[in-house]
């Protein structure tokens, strides 16, 4: 394969315009996988981020909201080891969450909105290709916020579309990602994110917050009280630490 030529090529394809991507869409006649695949890179406007892990080279790209949701009827939801993400979970202080969505926002632009509002404040679909010395294996990683934590959602990408119904957990494809990989995988991103906060200018991070209503948990930046986090019991405490941070009620 002339892997130099696949990415002059996939330059210039970033480079068209809206209208001339789906004219050449059009033009390849791709079936319905593909063209799903490739429709959900037609709005994509960050480089792509390469990470060279022990197991397998990591590219990931963000999905657009439309591309997201009309690529992941092609994919298939994945089991993670529920008592390893616990503890590892456990193990993130909760301060740190604004922390990790500074260093996903610098890397790939606003949040999406398809998550649960209730349960969480970001989500950032990525398309990423898992490339080894044999194969590339396509999968979709959902990093979000989830009740107070750090959460991973991990789809494999297939070629024939999933009813909802049918779209039952599976174990890991050892292959591909296995539970010993995605578990390294997770640990390492976690700590590169936390990395990259560490240099991004910290004098341009303006104050915001984030809510999750399911824990009562407010965190964010002020400029009273530097990154915070906290959890509230009633609205009226709600509104005094608001005003105490200096922000407006939403």
């Amino acid at each position: 394969m002339n892997s130099q030529l696949v990415k002059e090529i996939a330059q210039e394809i970033r480079n068209l315009s809206t209208e001339e991507k789906q004219f050449l869409l059009q033009e390849l006649q791709p079936n319905e996988y593909l063209r799903q695949r490739l429709q959900s890179f037609s709005s994509i406007v960050y480089e792509a981020l390469d990470l060279e892990l022990k197991q397998a080279h990591y590219r990931f790209y963000r999905l657009s909201d439309e591309g997201y949701f009309n690529l992941s009827s092609y994919t298939i939801p994945i089991k993670n080891d529920s008592g390893f993400f616990t503890a590892f979970y456990l193990n993130i202080e909760t301060i740190e969450l604004p922390k990790l969505y500074l260093s996903l926002k610098h890397l790939f632009g606003k949040s999406s909105r398809c998550f649960d509002d209730y349960k969480s404040s970001f989500a950032f679909p990525l398309f990423t290709e898992i490339i080894k010395p044999n194969a590339t294996y396509n999968y979709i990683i959902v990093v979000r916020d989830y009740r107070g934590s750090i959460d991973f959602s991990i789809r494999r990408c297939v070629e024939e579309k999933i009813e909802p119904i049918q779209s039952v957990y599976h174990e890991p494809y050892d292959q591909e990602f296995s539970l010993e990989e995605i578990r390294y995988f997770v640990s390492y991103f976690c700590g590169y994110l936390l990395g990259l906060w560490k240099v991004i200018d910290r004098d341009r991070v303006l104050p915001f917050y984030h809510e999750i209503q399911s824990n009562n948990l407010l965190y964010g930046y002020s400029e009273q009280e530097g990154y915070f986090c906290f959890e509230y019991e009633e609205d009226n405490q709600r509104s005094e630490i608001l005003a105490r941070l200096g922000f407006p009620e939403k």
